[in-house]
């Protein structure tokens, strides 16, 4: 006659988005520049960590700042500097930051 049938599924899903960023106690600027250069600001808002990259990236233009001051003076562009260390920051491995 008009019986229902009710049918349930029992799902077991892994999750499929991007690995969570794990952030340790003590953790440096530079570690959480290498560390987001793997994950979109999207990523990275929805995981919460967005006031933490945005002090991390000032502290980083404050050391940029400060370290091209004396640097000026033998013509070093800012903009050279700071791309050399994104260079860094983004390759941790590559043969130029050996001796971090």
């Amino acid at each position: 006659m008009g019986g229902r049938t009710i049918i349930r599924f029992k799902a077991a899903s892994e999750d499929i988005g991007p690995p969570r960023l794990e952030i340790p106690i003590g953790v440096t600027a530079l570690d959480l520049l290498e560390a987001v250069t793997s994950q979109t600001p999207v990523q990275l808002a929805s995981e919460g960590r967005t006031e933490l990259v945005r002090t991390a990236e000032l502290r980083f233009q404050k050391g940029v700042d400060l370290t091209h001051q004396p640097l000026a003076k033998y013509a070093v562009a800012r903009e050279l500097l700071e791309a050399a260390l994104l260079v860094r920051i983004t390759n941790p491995g590559s043969p130029s930051s050996n001796g971090r």
